[in-house]
């Protein structure tokens, strides 16, 4: 027993003599200076907000490197440049850990996600995983496309809200939030959870809401970190929130990796997002990619990339509004660099300098983690000349770096020209970190704060609510915000926003046709339907703000009952020309069939290139060569110019009164100007978009109207032929029409009256600048001309517009494409030409169509084989005349027989072959090529028609690979009957995506 005392005494006396040595040894360290502390709380108690303005100014005071002790743990404090390199460079891996933290234990995954996990094998692996599969070069690259599109989504969202809302003031901080959350969430899972373009509203609303929450949890401070007993006792009950919450974040991470979990092993549609890719690996590591791994990557890229670069384009944006002058040598620089006939793109921004000085100059001034993520030190070190030992927690106060007087002049202007010079910027300018740990998402992160922001400074001009400089008081929770709101009005610069129009609703097309392949693999696609749709879409929404196909349609009632409207013009479906040229269905010359261009053109090879039929009890003159169109058209275009009247043209065209059926005379010519000026024209091409549509019901009664229209539209009217069959009400068809009549304008009448709605909320400003659909500028100018502008007159043109500008774009694209897979050379050269002129990392655009000449050909070519209306729209002689010769009377009826001309042997060597380079020779007799008519009354829609139909077919061919579904066998060319003479068997094939789709399309939207 003795011995055991002597023993313990012993140990006592050299455990205090080993204390007493080590004492003594650290007393003569040199430590950093230090303020005077308060026992057990340190300097806690000096720390007041902003803290790293406190830090900075306590640095002043006690030098740019400091120890502080924030209750039990030792704190270094660096404010300088010099002391930074030390850190990174010289000492970087003794500075490579974290420090240990309530926080991080019990939500990220107990110090396992690469911003808190200590150095070591853990963290060089996780280091690896995101350097290699996400932030490599390679890999941004691939996924800049998904990119663009959101920032062309978001962006027509902006010019949206200026169609509905004219000048008002835009919130920017939540849509900021949007364009940075959406990004984010599309690279990880495919889906976008902010604005109009989320698949399921209540799913997206909830994850909004549980990010807020997110970023309310991880933002609180718990004291229990610096003063450990705190943390048994849990003061605050942060601690308890935590846990509640962690399970709260562990089910929605889980459900996240469930929905990517493919349930088709033969599809690859998950593999190009970060989590497919995780899944993969955690298939072939499960010991390391293990869930909580997985979570842990998802979680810290949500966290990373949505906050602080939302709050770091509400800084540049709110620089720029206080320096215009800036604002204004930004946007020069991009009109002179991208130009103002597409938006700018990824691949732009290296040579947009002075956006990137902006950008630096926003990080440098308002950094959005002021103090950089703490590090941990391994091992004693010596950082300026001081001892710093081991276990000391390191906080760099980048927010005090980058202010420093010494290092840059005028450190609180700003002056983006400052980093003009091009010479090192070397540890001034340390917004993401340093060394080994800094952040591994800056070029992603500069990339989309610079693509959103020089698409905003592109498009739109901003104004600042009030006469008074924005507000610049900070906020700083879980990363730098600006205080307050962020409030700006905006109005497009129409020069440029037109960029976001055409190529945006053919962008949406291909990513669900995309999406359908990803769901099979390689797809047997309907493509009649789907030129139809792409068609159908791009008028309704110049026409009324609204789409009616696809995916994103919202108001399926409305859609569906618009659909139906149109397949009672025959835009779904075949329609024979019974009301239009009913003599092709009454009477057989010498034996014709039904094949309506043949025949004529057979009787013209009997009878002469001028003949006359008659039908019924009307005279109809069919010509059918260039010189006599020349001289309809031309010598005697004015008395050619009136349209024959029609049942269908008196109820199912307001009496005559769209530009298609209205008589010559002053009403046509006042539509003509219209229709060129106001909608036609190039300018207002460029500002007409709008807003998905919103009623589902109203679709659903729509498309039942459309089906009536059908049965109605494609029935023969013996009335037009034999006037006294009128009286007996032309066998019922009369009463049918005006049945229908009604319920489709009743329909339009809904239209004009929820435009009518939103024009009063526009504000005080009117003129042009406002309108930007269709109908808005038909009701401003039936306030100027309400004798010309009626409701009648608009709803007839409307429809008119709507019919015409669908079913020949679509039926042209579909005798385009089955000639081109009859002739893969042919599809191959104009592939060849897009990779040339427009290359694989994006989608062609509307821009790029004058560099196409090929392609144009193509185009040509097809409507030389196939012209949308094979017989003109029939004309209608207003006086006697004369032609090649002959007399004819007034009150003729005019037919031109286009496919007759456009295949004379006399005009076309090999005129049945497809040879797209027969257009490469100016060298083309006058009226040999007249799909669209001539003349007065040729049609004002042509400017549109070769741009829907050149950008959807050119899409098409870039982005996908087209084969027949029966191998080598040829696609039938047969004739159908119909208004446009549309295939006979609707076109079939296979698609799959090409190289360039997965460049330029968003591959991640399943």
């Amino acid at each position: 027993m003795e011995g055991v005392f002597y023993y313990s005494l012993s140990l006592a006396i050299i455990i205090f003599l080993l204390f007493k040595l080590h004492a003594k040894h650290k007393s003569r360290k040199k430590l950093p200076p230090s303020p005077p502390s308060i026992p057990v709380i340190g300097h806690l108690h000096l720390l007041k907000r902003p803290i790293y303005g406190t830090l900075q100014s306590m640095s002043n005071k006690y030098g740019q490197v400091m120890l502080l002790k924030f209750g039990m743990r030792r704190v270094l404090v660096v404010s300088s440049a010099s002391s930074f390199e030390e850190c990174f460079t010289t000492n970087d891996i003794i500075f490579s850990s974290r420090p240990w933290r309530l926080r991080a234990k019990q939500l990220n995954y107990d110090h396992t996600t690469i911003d808190t996990a200590p150095y070591g094998d853990l963290w060089r692996n996780l280091r690896r995983f995101m350097t290699l599969e996400i932030f490599s070069s390679s890999r941004l690259t691939t996924t800049s496309a998904l990119r663009q599109e959101e920032v062309r989504l978001w962006a027509s969202g902006f010019l949206r809200h200026y169609q509905r809302e004219g000048l008002t003031k835009i919130e920017l901080k939540a849509k900021f939030t949007e364009i940075s959350f959406n990004i984010i969430t599309m690279m990880i899972v495919g889906r976008r959870f902010h604005g109009e373009y989320v698949r399921d509203t209540e799913e997206a609303a909830h994850v909004r809401q549980f990010m807020e929450e997110i970023f309310e949890i991880y933002g609180e401070k718990d004291m229990g970190e610096n003063l450990p007993f705190l943390y048994w006792i849990d003061c605050g009950g942060v601690k308890k929130r935590r846990q509640r919450f962690k399970e709260k974040l562990d089910n929605f991470l889980e459900r996240w990796i469930d929905d990517c979990i493919p349930t088709n092993t033969t599809s690859d549609s998950t593999e190009r997002t970060v989590m497919g890719i995780l899944l993969s690996l955690q298939k072939t590591q499960p010991e390391f990619y293990t869930n909580d791994i997985i979570k842990g990557i998802i979680l810290l890229l949500v966290l990373g990339g949505t906050d602080t670069t939302s709050t770091t384009m509400g800084w540049a944006m709110s620089l720029l509004m206080n320096h215009p002058e800036v604002m204004k040598k930004a946007r020069d620089e991009i009109d002179n660099t991208v130009g103002q006939s597409r938006l700018l793109v990824e691949q732009d921004l290296p040579n947009l300098i002075y956006l990137k000085n902006i950008i630096n100059e926003t990080l440098r001034l308002y950094p959005p983690a002021p103090l950089l993520v703490p590090r941990y030190t391994s091992e004693d070190c010596v950082v300026s000349s001081f001892d710093v030992p081991r276990g000391t927690t390191l906080m760099v106060n980048a927010w005090a770096v980058q202010r420093d007087p010494k290092v840059w002049k005028n450190p609180n202007s700003f002056i983006p020209e400052r980093f003009e010079a091009g010479g090192e910027i070397g540890c001034g300018l340390v917004p993401f970190g340093g060394g080994r740990r800094g952040c591994p998402g800056s070029v992603l992160g500069t990339r989309m704060i610079a693509l959103a922001l020089g698409t905003l400074i592109q498009l739109f001009e901003w104004e600042w609510v009030n006469d008074e400089e924005v507000g610049m008081a900070e906020s700083f929770t879980f990363a730098l915000s600006k205080a307050g709101p962020l409030e700006f009005i905006c109005k497009p610069r129409h020069a440029a926003a037109s960029s976001v129009l055409g190529p945006h609703e053919v962008q949406l097309w291909v990513s669900e046709l995309v999406k359908q392949i990803q769901c099979r693999g390689t797809l047997k696609v309907e493509l009649k339907l789907k030129l139809i749709e792409i068609s159908f879409n791009i008028m309704t929404m110049m026409l009324t703000s609204k789409r009616y196909y696809g995916e994103d349609v919202r108001d399926a009632k409305e859609a569906t009952i618009f659909r139906e409207l149109m397949e009672i013009f025959g835009i779904s479906g075949p329609l024979n020309l019974g009301e239009f040229l009913p003599h092709l269905q009454l009477f057989d010359v010498k034996g014709v069939e039904k094949k309506t261009p043949p025949s004529n053109f057979t009787c013209s090879n009997k009878y002469g290139e001028i003949f006359i039929l008659r039908l019924g009890t009307r005279k109809a003159l069919v010509v059918s060569s260039p010189s006599a169109v020349e001289e309809c058209f031309n010598d005697n275009d004015i008395h050619f110019s009136k349209r024959p009247r029609t049942l269908v043209g008196k109820i199912l065209n307001y009496n005559y009164t769209t530009i298609a059926a209205a008589p010559y005379g002053d009403l046509w010519r006042n539509l003509r100007r219209i229709t060129a000026l106001q909608i036609f024209s190039s300018s207002s091409l460029a500002l007409y978009y709008g807003e998905n549509v919103n009623d589902v019901e109203e679709a659903k009664k729509f498309k039942n109207l459309m089906k009536e229209h059908v049965e109605i539209g494609t029935t023969s009217n013996l009335g037009d032929f034999f006037p006294i069959l009128q009286w007996m009400g032309s066998l019922g068809l009369e009463r049918k029409m005006l049945a229908l009549m009604k319920n489709m304008d009743s329909f339009l009448e809904n239209l004009l009256t929820q435009r009518c709605a939103i024009l009063p909320t526009n504000g005080s400003k009117s003129g042009e600048e406002e309108k930007k659909v269709m109908i808005d500028d038909l009701l401003s100018l039936q306030e100027r001309e309400p004798e010309y502008c009626t409701d009648d007159i608009i709803k007839g043109n409307i429809m008119a517009l709507l019919i015409a500008g669908t079913e020949t774009s679509a039926v042209t694209m579909e005798w385009a494409i089955s000639l081109l897979l009859n002739h893969p050379e042919a599809m191959k050269k104009a592939r060849r030409e897009i990779d040339e002129n427009v290359g694989l990392d994006r989608l062609l655009d509307e821009q790029d169509l004058s560099k196409l000449t090929y392609l144009q050909n193509i185009i040509k070519e097809t409507l030389r084989h196939y012209p949308p209306t094979p017989l003109l729209l029939p004309h209608e002689t207003s006086k006697d005349s004369v032609i090649g010769g002959f007399s004819v009377p007034a009150g003729t009826m005019v037919i031109v027989n286009a496919w007759a001309i456009q295949r004379d042997t006399k005009l076309w060597e090999q005129p049945t072959k497809f040879i797209p380079e027969r257009f490469e020779s100016e060298d083309k007799e006058e009226y040999s090529w007249i799909p669209f008519g001539t003349g007065r009354r040729g049609c004002p829609g042509v400017g549109l028609a070769n741009r829907v139909i050149g950008l959807t077919l050119g899409t098409l061919i870039q982005a996908f690979e087209l084969r027949r579904v029966n191998g080598d066998e040829e696609i039938v060319m047969t004739e159908g009957s119909g208004i446009t003479m549309p295939k006979l068997k609707p076109l079939r094939a296979i698609c799959s995506p090409g190289p360039t789709i997965f460049h330029a399309v968003n591959q991640n939207n399943i």
